[in-house]
């Protein structure tokens, strides 16, 4: 779950982009909130669009069930009565080659 989060340092990102032989390199960083009606939504959402989604289609209802109840321990503090909302900040890089 950790993927999307793997390049939090900006100087990571810029790294990678100058590795790629790219140029006049400009990072902004920019944070926001995401919202969802719930963590069991977070869960089936973020599954869908990553790499995990082929390993979590083939488990078992259970095994479903403990991702969503391990994932919203983890997010205890960011779960209210309107759902889940969490603070979230990324980095845009624009370049020229």
């Amino acid at each position: 779950m950790r993927a999307p989060f793997a390049l939090s340092e900006a100087q990571q990102l810029r790294e990678l982009v100058m590795a790629g032989g790219f140029c006049d390199i400009t990072i902004h960083s920019v944070a926001g909130t995401v919202r969802f009606p719930s963590v069991s939504r977070f869960v089936q959402d973020y599954v869908r669009g990553s790499p995990l989604s082929a390993h979590v289609a083939k488990v078992s209802d259970e095994s479903r069930a403990a991702l969503v109840s391990e994932v919203g321990d983890a997010l205890t503090s960011y779960v209210a009565g309107d759902g889940l909302a969490f603070p979230i900040k990324a980095h845009l890089a624009s370049a020229k080659k």
